[in-house]
């Protein structure tokens, strides 16, 4: 049997009580957030991609779902998992793991 799993800090009993596209919303100001800590890292253009994505998806454009799993780790060895490998600090690796949460 599967169970839901609820938050408890105060920001996730906030949230809890909002629909679910103002929820979504505020995953994807976080992923932003992500995004801006990894400016520097010589992996952005993954994490931009899939900022861009989660953004898309939130603004109701079309595109293939597939597009989800390649920006989590494409083929040729890319996407946010290949960040977070190379993750040069916790911070950073934090940042990547904020950016997988909000594609999946």
């Amino acid at each position: 049997m599967n169970t839901l799993h609820r938050g408890t800090s105060p920001l996730a009993l906030i949230i809890d009580g909002l629909p679910v596209r103002s929820r979504i919303g505020i995953v994807l100001m976080m992923a932003h957030l992500a995004l801006e800590r990894l400016e520097n890292s010589p992996d952005f253009a993954f994490a931009r991609a899939a900022f861009e994505l989660c953004r898309q998806w939130y603004d109701g454009e079309r595109f293939d779902p597939d597009r989800f799993e390649e920006a989590y780790a494409d083929e040729n060895g890319g996407g946010v998992l290949r960040g977070a490998i190379n993750a040069r600090s916790p911070l950073e690796l934090a940042a990547w793991g904020v950016l997988a949460g909000a594609i999946m």
